[in-house]
């Protein structure tokens, strides 16, 4: 620690300078003859009083500073031992033939005992929640955590006020399948780097995998119309080599329709197509399994579940673009090619004329009989010119035909004062989706249109970007089944333009995707609930290029499809009051997991809900009602309630809203979700040094391949040298009364000598 003077000038080093350069030639100046009548000896002393006189106000004017240290505050630094126990770590492969976390165990017992003289030490384990342990609970403890947090981790373990220093010691086998991904990781070790705290890592475990079967479903929920054929895209992954053949067989209600065998390899994804049809509205629910392996990690991934919503009309969307762009095109091509849609597109061409593209489903039976099941899908399209495009939309009638309005660019000329108005009824009141898919659809948003968005823009100069989903977004299973987890397939498609940034989100704005290129991670899929409706904003324009990818990569070219028509899907499914239909129960997922709340939405008219708000009543698959629920309100909006279930055991739920008799409405359109127990910890079990080693570096820390207790106290004690600030006091050293009497003494004395030698 430093200790002594310091100087902190009063004025410029320049000036100070001049100063003492003039008043030395001025002393010698004055000096260089002695008057006759003083002696040789008196005139020294002259000179020397006047000089040191002099030197002591240049001195003054240096303003020399004294410091001192000030001692460390008492006490040892904090050292947390995080010790993961998920279901991971249970791996035999660790030295010696011991599980992972026995090895973590034997480690943090090595640490504590060493270092408990020079540090505070203290124990946690976590994996899905972190909870303070020690080490003779660690030595009985099985490893059986369903997924591991490590942000959770860690976010806990900090403690907000140690002036002594804190450090964390992570042993764990680096797998993070928590919420949040990596962005939330790389958030909170950016809060541990500014608050000085270094996170030293030890890597538990190697590239390990198994063997195991997995069921993928493109989209859990699908939509249809009474009679329509669904085709049902279902994906077989192979981790390692389990079988080279395997049978994927289709349920309804538990009943066996249709069995295929599929021939599989090592490492591969390979899909299955089934169809299927209703000729009556309604919810149904198909199961799609794959015979269990005893070779297989884990049995809890060969199932998965599709809900089939039919409805008695198509799903109707309307397109509105004021500035024609190769994305439109290939947008109204996509939706042309779904089944499940009709579409009017009005496309401005010129100030006075504008195209109307009209496409509509017409379905004709295939045996001569208008009642029957066998059903022919064929579509009509007709064009036609409009001048008036606002005409179009005239009254509440005309919007309330549609499911989802999406708007382009440059949309001012649909959008007046009195459409927004019934935009903002047919979306909170109606159900109705608003999807804003090239950014903000208008160069200036009003105050009205504004309130319905989830993000405010600002403008800026062009970027480009790609995108990547956030784990809400990948959660809706909008890629196809062939992608990973991960939505790595997202980094190899074409880069996006905007010439906007999202400002600010709204509170209850929810975030599908960021952007990669941008260093704040901006968002560029969002939504928010408005009413009984949503509305979505998706940035960026040239999405045309995922449609028309090069060569390369037309193994990616089914996602633009599957993104546009899974979102379609999503809005209709989830949210949305079909004609006639006074309430109905919604929720986003088909599957939760057990340790997961499951909640829906009841959503009911304006004029409904004025009257008592019925029960919700939940059963299980065999029927028995499990609870009955009070719907509670949701925000502001009417007609949009909360119902929560809480976490449920494992099975297959049915929900119905019961009617004013307080029977079940079985007519109502319900829904069906499934609980199962998480597996990733079972079947992803390679170690992760790679976001070990990040984990480090991103929060100062280090990697420590051999943690002995010494050469670790070591490096945690030149970081606490290296990044406490060091606290000293600071005081002025001339800035004394014996100072300023020593100086008023030496000019007095030399004042003294001059008078009584006669000069003055």
């Amino acid at each position: 620690m430093f200790q002594g003077l310091t100087i902190e000038p009063l004025i410029s080093p320049a000036l100070w300078m001049t100063l003492a350069i003039l008043s030395a030639a001025l002393l010698i100046w004055y000096g260089r003859e002695r008057v006759g009548t003083l002696s040789k000896r008196r005139w020294i002393w002259i000179l020397s009083l006047t000089g040191l006189g002099m030197g002591a106000v240049l001195l003054i004017l240096l303003n020399p500073i004294w410091v001192e240290p000030i001692a460390p505050p008492a006490g040892k630094p904090l050292l947390t031992i995080l010790v993961d126990d998920s279901a991971s770590m249970d791996i035999a492969d660790a030295a010696e033939g011991q599980t992972r976390f026995q090895t973590a165990t034997r480690m943090a017992e090595v640490l504590t005992q060493d270092l408990q003289s020079r540090f505070e030490v203290r124990v946690r384990k976590f994996a899905g929640q972190t909870a303070p342990t020690d080490l003779k609970e660690l030595e009985t403890i099985t490893p059986e955590g369903n997924f591991t947090d490590l942000p959770g981790a860690i976010t806990s373990s900090i403690t907000d006020d140690r002036p002594q220093g804190q450090a964390l010691f992570l042993l764990s086998d680096g797998i993070h399948n928590g919420p949040g991904g990596i962005e939330s990781l790389l958030e909170v070790l950016r809060t541990t780097k500014a608050m000085a705290v270094p996170v030293y890592t030890k890597t538990l475990g190697g590239d390990l995998q198994l063997k195991d079967l997995e069921l993928l479903l493109n989209r859990p929920q699908e939509l249809s119309f009474a009679g329509q054929n669904v085709p049902v895209e279902v994906a077989v992954k192979q981790r390692g080599l389990v079988t080279d053949k395997a049978t994927v067989s289709l349920l309804s209600e538990g009943k066996e329709i249709e069995s295929q065998e599929v021939r599989l390899t090592a490492d591969t994804t390979t899909n299955v197509r089934f169809n299927v049809k209703q000729k009556t509205a309604g919810l149904y629910r198909y199961e799609v399994r794959l015979k269990p392996l005893s070779q297989e990690a884990t049995t809890a991934n060969n199932s998965a579940t599709l809900l089939l919503r039919v409805v008695q009309e198509p799903i109707r969307v309307l397109l509105l673009e004021g500035k024609p762009y190769w994305d439109g095109k290939f947008l109204m091509r996509t939706l042309a090619a779904d089944p499940s849609l009709e579409l009017d597109a009005v496309v401005k061409l010129s100030e006075t004329r504008y195209l109307k593209r009209t496409l509509r489903l017409q379905p004709t039976s295939t045996s001569g009989k208008p009642d029957s099941a066998a059903l022919d899908i064929r579509r009509t399209e007709a064009s036609t010119i409009v001048s008036d495009p606002r005409a179009l939309l005239n009254d509440a009638q005309q919007i309330s035909q549609y499911q989802v309005i999406v708007l382009g660019r440059d949309s001012e000329c649909f959008l007046s004062d009195t459409l927004v108005e019934r935009l903002k009824n047919w979306v909170s009141r109606d159900g109705g989706s608003l999807v804003c898919y090239r950014g903000s659809p208008v160069a200036s948003i009003s105050q009205e249109l504004a309130q319905m968005m989830p993000v405010r823009w600002s403008p800026t100069r062009e970027s480009r970007f790609r995108m990547s989903l956030t784990d809400r977004g990948a959660n809706l299973n909008w890629l196809v089944p062939s992608a990973d987890r991960d939505q790595g397939q997202l980094d190899q498609l074409p880069s996006l333009t905007t010439h906007t940034r999202p400002e600010r989100l709204k509170p209850l704005a929810v975030v599908l995707a960021r952007s990669q290129s941008s260093a704040e991670s901006d968002p560029v899929v969002m939504y928010q609930s408005y009413g009984t409706g949503r509305v979505v904003t998706i940035e960026g324009s040239g999405m045309w290029r995922w449609a028309f990818l090069a060569p390369q990569f037309q193994q990616l070219d089914e996602i633009y499809g599957s993104l546009w028509q899974s979102l379609l899907r999503w809005l209709v499914s989830s949210v949305g009051l079909v004609p006639g239909q006074d309430m109905v129960l919604r929720s986003e997922k088909v599957r939760y997991a057990t340790d997961e709340p499951v909640s829906a939405l009841l959503l009911m008219r304006e004029d409904a809900s004025r009257d008592a708000v019925p029960a919700v009543e939940l059963t299980d698959s065999s029927g028995k009602t499990i609870n009955t629920m009070t719907p509670v309100p949701l925000g502001d909006e009417p007609g949009v309630y909360q119902v929560l279930f809480g976490p449920l055991p494992e099975g297959s739920y049915r929900s119905f809203i019961k009617n004013k008799s307080g029977k079940t409405d079985q007519e109502s359109v319900g829904i069906a979700f499934d609980v199962r127990p998480q597996f990733l910890e079972n079947i992803e079990v390679a170690a992760r040094p790679d976001i070990m080693s990040r984990i480090a570096s991103e929060s100062e820390g280090a990697v420590i391949e051999d943690p002995q207790p010494q050469k670790f106290a070591q490096e945690f004690q030149e970081h606490l040298s290296d990044a406490l600030p060091l606290r000293t006091v600071r005081f002025s050293a001339w800035d004394r009364w014996w100072v300023l009497l020593f100086v008023v003494l030496i000019w007095g004395t030399a004042w003294g000598l001059r008078r009584s030698g006669g000069l003055v």
